[in-house]
This record gives C-alpha cells, structure tokens and sequence, in this order.
C-alpha cells in the first residue's frame, strides 16, 4: 500500500476516519432495523501503518485497533507515542516527519497550519477534500475543517473541544430515565440519577487548572 500522509487534528484518534473513511458503506442489519458499519476497502489488504500522536489513552486506542483489525485482519497497526507537540519546529513532531519512517497518519493542531515553522507538516499532508481520495465531509461542520490557501482540506477533526456533552445511553435505558432535551430535564434527570446512588451524574473535563473548564457545561445548558 503507498503510504500517504494524512493530518488530524485535534488530540485523538479514531483510525477508521483516516484511513477508511474513504472505504466506508453502511448497511442495515437484518431484523435489527440498526444501520452498520462495511468496509468498502478490501478486506484482504495486507500492510503496515504507522500513527503518531500525543493521545495517552492507550486502553481507549487498543480497543480501536481491536475494531480495525475485525475488519483488516491483515493490516499491522503501530502506534507512537510523542510528547513535543507544543514545541516550535524543532519539536519531535517535525523531527518524526523528516525522517525515513515518517508516519502514515499523525495529529496536529490547527494552528500549526498557519506557522511558517510548520512548512514540512503541510507539506506532508494530503489533501483531504480531493475527489480522488473518496472521503465524504458533508457531515463535519465546515468551521471544523483547517483549509490552506489554496482550499485544500489538509486535516479532519477527531477530536475537538466543543460544548455539549455525551450521554451513556446504556446507563439511561437501565435505570429508565429519559436523555434530556432542555434545562429542566437536564436538571430532572440529574437529580433521578442521585436518587438511583450515582453521586456525580456529571462528569466534567478537569485536566489542569483552566478555570473555563467549569464553564462549558453552563454554557452549554444555556444553549439549549
């Protein structure tokens, strides 16, 4: 397989994404009524990829490549771990890219792409948005899309900051309380958890001691 450079931005991974969004179809299970997921890519593909990124998480990324490889069996996935992200252009990033095993797919952030000092990430990067490359971007809100100069979509958001929250639904059926849709359901609900012995029915980002942290979800049920 020719090894193409792919950009993603924003600290995380969902391998899928990168490599076989453009090999993505969906289908309905029998009798479930539940759309799934079928590779377009030939299953009997047989290569190595290698990922780099700054994502510690290594149980969630093990399970993501448990998935990949139910559907490529054959398909070797290596993961590195780097720690520079911050830096300039000498951070281990650039270094990695430079060298004669760059990575197939690697993170970034978004305003790497408008650092002259970041030359060589652009420069490794594939654009995303050609017709060739076969990925559907009509479901990415299109702010969420780092573009250059020239319109090139040079990364896809895996992982972005946003304000909203995700729901463990699983957790809702079982104790059969409804996923709010406004504040006082949010409210509603929250206190229905308590009662039910969870104390903390929201969990919040809390790495670090940014203050706007304890914002997001005030923000958030503003909103809605």
């Amino acid at each position: 397989m020719k090894k193409h450079k792919r950009r993603l931005a924003l600290c995380s991974l969902i391998v899928m994404l990168a490599l076989c969004a453009s090999g993505c179809g969906r289908k309905t299970n029998e009798g479930s009524g539940k759309v799934g997921f079928t590779p377009r890519l030939d299953t009997s593909t047989d290569c190595s990829i290698t990922v780099a990124g700054h994502y510690e998480n290594f149980e969630a990324l093990e399970t993501e490549f448990n998935r990949f490889s139910e559907y490529y069996p054959n398909v070797k996935m290596d993961y590195k771990f780097m720690d520079g992200y911050s830096k300039a252009a000498s951070g281990i990033l650039t270094t990695a890219l430079a060298g004669k095993e760059a990575p197939d797919i690697f993170f970034t952030y978004p305003w790497m792409s408008d650092w002259a000092d970041y030359q060589i990430i652009r420069d490794a990067s594939e654009d995303l948005s050609d017709p060739t490359v076969d990925i559907d971007l009509s479901s990415i809100r299109p702010n969420l899309l780092v573009k250059d100069g020239s319109d090139s979509v040079l990364s896809v958001p895996v992982y972005t900051t946003t304000y909203g929250m995700l729901v463990n639904e699983d957790l809702f059926a079982k104790e059969n309380i409804s996923v709010p849709q406004t504040y006082s359901e949010l409210l509603a609900s929250c206190e229905a958890f308590k009662k039910a012995g969870y104390s903390d029915p929201i969990m919040g980002y809390n790495k670090g001691g940014d203050l706007l942290y304890p914002m997001f979800y005030p923000y958030f049920c503003a909103q809605i």
